[in-house]
């Protein structure tokens, strides 16, 4: 339950889905003090609980120090500075493991496999947002050649990988892109505005 404070406190915007697991950790720690109640085993439970309510602790405390690594937020905020209001431009992820995009941007987004399947998210719209990740830029249009693609923005992406974060076998991040998309080639005049800063994770868009 502290954990899922400090969370709300430093992230408040944080996607839903990471409290199942700290929930689960929450309910071992209740059960770990429910079996430390009698004499036996007191001593041991309450070491292990207080070595698991730290552990949610530091890592409640290091989404804050994380953030520059989680680059969804700040891209879908940049999406936001960009699209129509008035008919926002479609938004597509383009073979990349993203799922927070909707959370995030606050409105429906497509995932795209191929060219065919990035042809019928666009749909009849001469103008969207991409997320991919920089080394499938090329393919993407190689995909779909008809499309003019400009990078509006991107972020470092934190791997978190045994032989690369520990060993050292390989970067340890990669780059994930905002690009527009343009059929015809040309980009609204809105798009070459400079990025504003990305606001407060707990603030109402």
């Amino acid at each position: 339950a502290l954990c899922m404070f400090l969370l709300q406190v430093n992230e408040p915007r944080v996607a839903p889905e990471i409290f199942a697991p700290l929930s689960v950790l929450a309910l071992a720690g209740v059960l770990l003090v429910a079996a430390g109640l009698g004499r036996r085993g007191r001593a041991v439970c309450a070491i292990v609980l207080a070595s698991t309510l730290c552990t949610e602790v530091a890592t409640a405390y290091a989404f804050t120090a994380l953030n520059r690594f989680r680059p969804v937020p700040a891209l879908a905020h940049r999406i936001r500075d960009l699209q129509d209001e008035a008919s926002p431009e479609p938004a597509l992820i383009y073979r990349a493991p993203i799922h927070s995009l909707m959370f995030y941007l606050g409105r429906s987004t497509e995932v795209a496999r191929d060219g065919d399947e990035f042809r019928r998210h666009m749909g009849d719209a001469r103008h969207g947002f991409v997320l991919v990740l920089e080394k499938r830029l090329p393919a993407l249009r190689e995909a779909a050649p008809e499309y003019t693609f400009r990078e509006l923005a991107r972020g470092p992406e934190l791997r978190l990988n045994f032989r690369r974060s520990v060993l050292g076998q390989g970067p340890s991040s990669r780059d994930l892109l905002l690009v527009g998309a343009s059929l015809g080639g040309e980009f609204p005049a809105a798009w070459d505005l400079p990025a504003t800063d990305s606001p407060d994770p707990g603030s109402a868009d």
